[in-house]
């Protein structure tokens, strides 16, 4: 779980002025009051969201510490393996997945 910042909030909450313009940005409804109110709503500041980010952060590293081990690799156990990746390897070995493009 990575730190991050709620950029859309923190930046309603400075007046707007930085949000992203264009097709993709803030540009059809930042001067809409309701509009503006949901996304408050819905978005916390990021003071809010940090302590909630650290608790399940702190949830997913306890979890990781205990199936950690599993996912250390060479006869030096020096090779950490993303959890992820270390899955689906398994399943490939498991179910003799062949190595293709699509997999």
């Amino acid at each position: 779980m990575n730190r991050s910042n709620n950029d859309i909030r923190d930046w309603l909450d400075e007046g707007g002025r930085r949000l992203p313009k264009g097709e993709y940005g803030a540009d059809g409804w930042v001067n809409d009051p309701e509009t503006v109110a949901r996304v408050r709503e819905l978005y916390k500041p990021s003071s809010v969201m940090r302590g909630k980010m650290e608790g399940d952060r702190r949830v997913f590293l306890n979890a990781m510490a205990q199936v950690k081990q599993g996912m250390v690799l060479g006869v030096d156990k020096n090779t950490y393996v993303e959890p992820t990746i270390w899955t689906i390897e398994w399943a490939q070995h498991f179910y003799k997945y062949p190595q293709t493009r699509s997999n």
